[in-house]
């Protein structure tokens, strides 16, 4: 047989080789495989979505690819299963510095993005391992919270737009505000600078939306305060109603 007509990776029909599909499929793995197979993966992941999307407008393979539904079917199913299995994990460290605003000190608090954890740890599941640099400032309830900012997204992503204990505190207690940080969290400060102009055109359309409803409501006030003597202060999905003496 001629040697270079025999594919390099004859053992090998897919992503794995023969001895990682056996690793894998073994109780446990040593470290160092795994390790090594996981750096392998991210690479063949690369190439796999560049090839898939070259098949998949290849106008050569129109005719092959209706010929291969029910396997492009399959691979949906593995597909769509895998990535419903996915959930949130937290690469970032948040860090923390003192500001002095008057005569008051402030830790501010900012996710930096540029150092990307690379462990491969099931810490990194938790939003409690984004704070991993800096828990030792905290008692317990500080930390829970900074936890449950983490978690929902409220951490911002540049040190200038940094944010107090205080506004967590706020967020998790006031609807609006909390979407406030949410939509906020990758300005480069309050104002202005945007990286992405479809969070700028989403936040616009929410205030516009909100000034509508807040002066519907005003006016909707000064009628029950006159009648009933109560105001009614809107909310996200619901309303209060509160009675003023």
């Amino acid at each position: 047989m001629n040697k270079k007509l025999v594919p390099r990776n004859i053992e090998r029909n897919a992503i794995l080789t023969k001895q990682q599909k056996i690793h894998l499929k073994s109780e446990k793995v040593d470290p160092k495989i795994l390790n090594n197979i996981r750096r392998t993966l991210e690479k063949k992941l690369d190439g796999l979505t560049e090839d898939l999307d070259i098949i998949k407008n290849s106008k050569s393979l129109e005719n092959w690819r209706l010929l291969q539904f029910k396997k492009f079917q399959e691979l949906h199913k593995v597909l769509e299963s895998t990535v419903m299995n996915f959930k949130p994990f937290y690469p970032f460290a948040v860090k923390t510095f003192s500001k002095k605003v008057g005569t008051k000190k402030f830790r501010m608090f900012w996710m930096d993005r540029s150092e990307e954890s690379n462990f491969s740890t099931e810490r990194i599941f938790e939003p409690s391992f984004a704070l991993r640099k800096i828990k030792h400032y905290f008692n317990d309830d500080s930390f829970e919270l900074l936890c449950w900012a983490v978690e929902n997204n409220l951490i911002p992503c540049y040190k200038n737009n940094a944010k107090r204990e205080e506004d967590f505190e706020l967020a998790k207690n006031d609807e609006l505000y909390f979407l406030k940080l949410q939509n906020t969290r990758d300005f480069t400060n309050e104002n202005k600078v945007r990286l992405k102009p479809e969070i700028e055109k989403e936040r616009l359309e929410n205030n516009m939306m909100w000034d509508y409803i807040n002066k519907q409501f005003k006016m909707l006030n000064k009628k029950l305060y006159k009648k009933y003597g109560v105001t009614v202060v809107p909310k996200l999905g619901t309303f209060d109603v509160s009675t003023l003496s």
